[in-house]
């Protein structure tokens, strides 16, 4: 088992706790180690929900006012739509978005 796609969704953890801390240079510098990985890897397979990752990157680059914040947006609505599109009652897609705070967010974004 690879162990970086859980060691990355620890980061964004620490992504989104550097800032409610507003620690903006740790923020970065943890966001920064998830594009890297990002770069090799975008589906973060591995990891318990890669849609988490791809919220916290996403909020840092917004408030960072990095354009790559578009992009990230774009793969998380796109994972999150093939994730959907495999359940197969509308109650059930409805309920795996709206259960989950990052998946309901990166669906109403």
């Amino acid at each position: 088992m690879n162990a970086f796609p859980l060691i990355v969704e620890s980061r964004a953890g620490l992504v989104d706790a550097y800032w409610g801390l507003d620690d903006q240079l740790s923020a970065e510098e943890e966001a920064g180690k998830i594009i890297q990985y990002m770069e090799k890897d975008r589906s973060f397979e591995g990891a318990e929900d890669p849609l988490r990752i791809y919220l916290a990157l996403y909020n840092h680059l917004i408030k960072q006012e990095d354009t790559r914040a578009t992009v990230v947006l774009q793969n998380a609505k796109q994972l999150l739509d093939t994730q959907v599109s495999k359940l197969r009652s509308d109650e059930a897609r409805r309920m795996f978005v709206q259960n989950v705070p990052w998946r309901r967010a990166i669906n109403e974004l």
